[in-house]
């Protein structure tokens, strides 16, 4: 089963390509990859990772933390300018990653997070004074609704 896994994303040219970015992007590419392949759902992961600002300490809940991260910080999903300043409303931010992706890219970015779900505030909230850029940005336990 996991050697499927191991092929199933080797075998994606796409992620192979932007999956070479872990090594510039990440301070310990093979425990990240190990994590993202084989998950280890059981506990919350630390990672450190490079931005334009320095190294920051990000926790990831669950295998799919560790997904998402690939997606935001590997692919760039998420792309922006650096001379750009953004505001922005992250609605189910879930563990903050795209709040401690798009903070560093400019001093002046500023994020609101809103997460509902108390285990990913937990984790989110673990990361959120280790960003240096973090200031001026805020969190919000709530849910949006009528």
């Amino acid at each position: 089963m996991q050697l499927r896994k191991i092929l199933s994303v080797l075998s994606n040219r796409h992620n192979l390509r932007v999956g070479l970015r872990v090594f510039r992007r990440v301070d310990h590419p093979a425990q990240y990859l190990h994590f993202l392949v084989f998950g280890t759902p059981s506990r919350t992961r630390k990672l450190s990772a490079r931005t334009p600002i320095g190294s920051v300490e990000i926790h990831l809940r669950n295998h799919e933390s560790a997904r998402t991260f690939f997606s935001i910080f590997m692919r760039e999903d998420y792309p922006l300018e650096s001379d750009r300043v953004t505001h922005m409303i992250d609605v189910g931010s879930n563990v903050g990653l795209s709040a401690l992706y798009f903070l560093p890219r400019n001093p002046n970015n500023k994020v609101i997070c809103v997460e509902p779900d108390p285990a990913n505030l937990t984790t989110l909230k673990r990361t959120w004074p280790l960003s240096k850029s973090a200031y001026g940005s805020s969190l919000m336990p709530a849910a949006p609704g009528p």
